[in-house]
C-alpha cells in the first residue's frame, strides 16, 4: 500500500475495510460544508486510531474526516458525536481546537456516523521526550502544553453548554472502583504490591471534588504544534473526554516522567523544562503520594506511589490489558 507524508504525518491509501463511496461524500460536503468545491482526494492517516481518520484534499480546501469504524460496536464506543460536540463547544473558547464543519449520523453516506473538521497545519510530536528539539524550545513547548491544559480546566461549562457532558463528582472514586474491578476480573495470581495499591488509592482520593472538562488522553501525540513556534495550534482526539477531576489530566500528562523503558523514554529535563501547571499552583503537597503525583486510574502506572519495585509477572504473562473508558 502506497504511503506518503503530509507535513510529517504518514498517510496511506484508504484501507480496504475502511473504504466508502467518495461520490456520496462529495454530495454531502457540497450541501453541508461551507466553501467546499470538489472533487475530493481521500487518503487515510496511518496509525492505530480506534476511529478511522482521513485526510481530504479538494480545490476548496483541506479537511479531516473522523468516523466510527464499521462493524458491530459497543453502544458507547467510538462516539464521534461526542467528539464533534466538545470540539465545537471549545471552538468558542481559547482552547485551540480545529474548526468543525458538519456532523453526519446518516449511515447511508459513508457507512457510519462521521464528522468533518478543518485540517490544521502543524508539527505532530508523538514521542513525549520531543527528540530533535533543542532544550530551550522543549521547555517552551511543555509550557505551552501546560497553559492549554490550564485553559481547558477553566472553561465555563455552562457558557459552552457542556454541563451534561458527563457525570459530575466522584470521578476518582468511580475510576478507582472500575479499574479495581477490571483488575480482579483479570488477575491470575496475587501480587502483594497491587493489593497494597488497591487499598491505598481509595484512602487518598483528593478531598476536593472539582468538575471540569477532562481530555482523557492529554499528551504531545494528541496535539499539533505551530510549524515554527513553541505553541499548540490544535488539541486532537477527544474520544475519551468527559467531565472529571482536572488532576487526572495533569497526572496523565506527567506520566512519561515515571514510565520505565519499553513504555516511553524517560524524560527528566532539568531546570525550566519541568512541567508547570500555571493555574492552581500544581498539586498540593498533602496530596502527593511517595515519589510523585500518580493519580492516573490505570493501576499498572500507579505502582510507584507505594515506592515498590516493578511488578513481576510469570513469563509470557503481561497482565490485564484494557481500553480506557470515560465514566
Amino acid at each position: 500500500m502506497e504511503s506518503s507524508e503530509i507535513e510529517g504525518v504518514v498517510t496511506t491509501e484508504v484501507r480496504e475495510t475502511h473504504r466508502f463511496d467518495v461520490a456520496a461524500l462529495e454530495r454531502y460536503m457540497r450541501e453541508h460544508v461551507e466553501g467546499f468545491r470538489g472533487p475530493v482526494i481521500v487518503r487515510q492517516f496511518h496509525g492505530g486510531q480506534s476511529c478511522p481518520t482521513y485526510y481530504l484534499e479538494s480545490p476548496g480546501g483541506k479537511y479531516v474526516l473522523r468516523r466510527k469504524p464499521p462493524g458491530k460496536l459497543l453502544p458507547s464506543a467510538h462516539a464521534v458525536d461526542r467528539e464533534y460536540r466538545v470540539i465545537t463547544a471549545l471552538g468558542r473558547t481559547d482552547v485551540p481546537v480545529p474548526r468543525t464543519y458538519a456532523l453526519c449520523e446518516d449511515p447511508d453516506v459513508v457507512g457510519t456516523a462521521f464528522y468533518i473538521m478543518e485540517y490544521v497545519h502543524g508539527r505532530l510530536m508523538v514521542e513525549p521526550d520531543l527528540p530533535g528539539v533543542a532544550p530551550a524550545e522543549r521547555a517552551a513547548l511543555f509550557d505551552a502544553m501546560n497553559h492549554v491544559l490550564a485553559r481547558l480546566h477553566t472553561v465555563d461549562l455552562g457558557a459552552v453548554g457542556l454541563t451534561d457532558y458527563g457525570r459530575p463528582g466522584n470521578y476518582f472514586a468511580r475510576q478507582i472502583h472500575r479499574w479495581s474491578q477490571q483488575y480482579r476480573a483479570s488477575e491470575t495470581e496475587k501480587i502483594e504490591a497491587m493489593e497494597q495499591l488497591i487499598e491505598w488509592l481509595p484512602a487518598h482520593v483528593p478531598a476536593d471534588d472539582q468538575t471540569t472538562i477532562v481530555h482523557g488522553d492529554y499528551r504531545s501525540g494528541n496535539m499539533l504544534m505551530h510549524p515554527t513556534e513553541p505553541r499548540v495550534v490544535a488539541v486532537l482526539d477527544w474520544e475519551l473526554s468527559t467531565l472529571g477531576h482536572p488532576l487526572a489530566d495533569l497526572a496523565y500528562h506527567c506520566m512519561p516522567y515515571r514510565l520505565g523503558p519499553g513504555h516511553a523514554r524517560r524524560l527528566r529535563p532539568r531546570g525550566p523544562g519541568r512541567p508547570r501547571h500555571p493555574v492552581g499552583g500544581g498539586l498540593p503537597r498533602d496530596l502527593l503520594p511517595p515519589r510523585g503525583p500518580h493519580l492516573d486510574p490505570r493501576l499498572g502506572v500507579l505502582r510507584r506511589v507505594l515506592d515498590v519495585p516493578p511488578l513481576r509477572h510469570r513469563p509470557g504473562h503481561h497482565g490485564p490489558r484494557h481500553r480506557r473508558h470515560r465514566q
